[in-house]
Order: C-alpha cells, then structure tokens, then sequence
C-alpha cells in the first residue's frame, strides 16, 4: 500500500536536498513557471491540523503535507512560509523544504510571517491560504503594513485571493475556495 506522502511527488537525491517535478516558486531557471501559484500560511495550517488531531504535540507538518498534495493535485504551485522560531523548534521535514520560503527574523515584529505571506500573494496575484483575518493588517497603526498591503487585503476577499480552510473529520485538506487563476 502507498504511503500517504507518496503523492506528494518529492524524492530526495544523495544530496540530501528535496527535488519537486516542478520549478520552485522562486526559481532563476529557464523553466516557464505555471500559471496558477498559492500561497500558505505553514503555523496557521499547521497548528490548525495538530490541534484537531494529534494529541502530543499541537503543531504536525502533515496539515501542510497535506495542503501541499492537495493544490500539487489540482495544477498549482503552492509555496508556503513559515516563521523561523517555528522551524527550529519543529524542524521542516526533507520531503517539504524545497517548499518553503523562510520568513527573516525581525526585531520587534512577531508576524512578519504573515508579512511575507501578503507580499507574495502579491507579488505572485495568487491565493493566500490562512484562517487569519488580518484586521491588525488594516489599521495604519501597523508598522510594517502600507498603503498597497491594505489595498490588497481590502480585495482579496471579493477576488477570491484570501481563502480561509479546514480539515474534515477524516483529516482532509479542503479549502472554502478552489484555486483561482489570475
């Protein structure tokens, strides 16, 4: 029988390093990159599956393994970010760093997680998948938001760009949107 990670479609050559079938979301190569990309919010989604259904620790990887699989299977280049306080008390699995993007360390500001998610959701016009509502984005009073961050917050919802989850009672990844093409 297939292990559920089989489908994520990642082998991991002598180098140790994850190789994907498709172009990483930042990559320099030639490669034309795919239409269709996402962005995921790694601690929310994260913690999301673990609190739902493991019960020694509240923060599991396999909810992003499984966000992962499910936009790989529908076309899309997901990418997801993730705090680095997070990744080194839950060190990434091999099979999902050629996934992820690394928010930097910033003195003062705990969210910028949340920051770099925005940014590339822009940067990208893709979809950002987080339950996070974001409304601490929308005040002025947020020191790393900007005028163009508030902008895009305001229309995600209505574009379909902000897309909110959950996992079902058999630990699916279902999104309340699918994937939009921009």
């Amino acid at each position: 029988m297939a292990s559920p990670r089989d489908d994520l479609d990642l082998q991991v050559p002598a180098n140790g390093l994850p190789r994907s079938s498709l172009p990483p979301l930042c990559s320099t190569d030639s490669v034309p990159p795919p239409k269709t990309y996402v962005i995921l919010n790694a601690a929310n989604i994260a913690f999301e599956y673990g609190n739902r259904f493991t019960s020694v620790n509240r923060f599991d990887w396999e909810g992003v393994r499984k966000a992962l699989r499910y936009y790989r299977k529908m076309d899309v280049s997901p990418q997801f970010v993730c705090q680095s306080r997070i990744a080194k008390r839950n060190p990434v699995p091999t099979d999902l760093v050629a996934y992820m993007a690394q928010a930097p360390v910033v003195d003062g500001h705990r969210d910028v997680d949340d920051l770099i998610g925005i940014r590339l959701a822009m940067m990208y016009k893709c979809q950002l998948v987080d339950n996070d509502n974001y409304r601490d984005w929308m005040g002025e009073d947020k020191t790393l938001s900007s005028p163009e961050i508030r902008e895009w917050l305001g229309s995600a919802v209505d574009k379909g760009l902000k897309v909110g989850f959950i996992f079902d009672c058999h630990g699916r990844f279902c999104p309340l949107k699918d994937p939009v093409k921009v």
